[in-house]
């Protein structure tokens, strides 16, 4: 019986590694202009969070996170309405942005619901 616990204690200490990032002062997400979050307050948003009204514009600065803009609450994928900001490459220190937008023939702005923060 021991043996079967082994693994999943192993992956459960794997997640909680992986939650628990350290984040520097570089580490930034911002929503139409507006910072978010920065640095160790970062670790408060990790998941889903509803994004605020008009986001259409996403900023992700440093190499510790990325962020996933999504049309539909609860973080759900959605085709082209779904789109993923961050380098998560600490070679790069620029910050990645984006204008949510989508079209087949013309580019039109959509605004986020919610966004997820995933960390790198």
């Amino acid at each position: 019986m021991m043996k079967l616990l082994l693994p999943s204690l192993a992956a459960g200490a794997l997640l909680r590694a992986n939650h628990n990032a350290t984040y520097t002062v570089n580490d930034k997400i911002s929503i139409n202009g507006a910072e978010i979050a920065s640095g160790s307050n970062l670790d408060s948003i990790i998941g889903c969070n509803s994004a605020p009204k008009g986001a259409t514009s996403i900023e992700v600065c440093g190499c510790g996170v990325k962020v996933e803009a999504s049309l539909l609450t609860e973080c759900q994928a959605y085709s082209k309405y779904t789109h993923s900001v961050g380098h998560c490459n600490c070679g790069d220190s620029s910050c990645a942005s984006a204008e949510l937008q989508s079209g087949y023939t013309e580019e039109f702005s959509w605004e986020a619901a919610s966004f997820k923060v995933v960390p790198c």
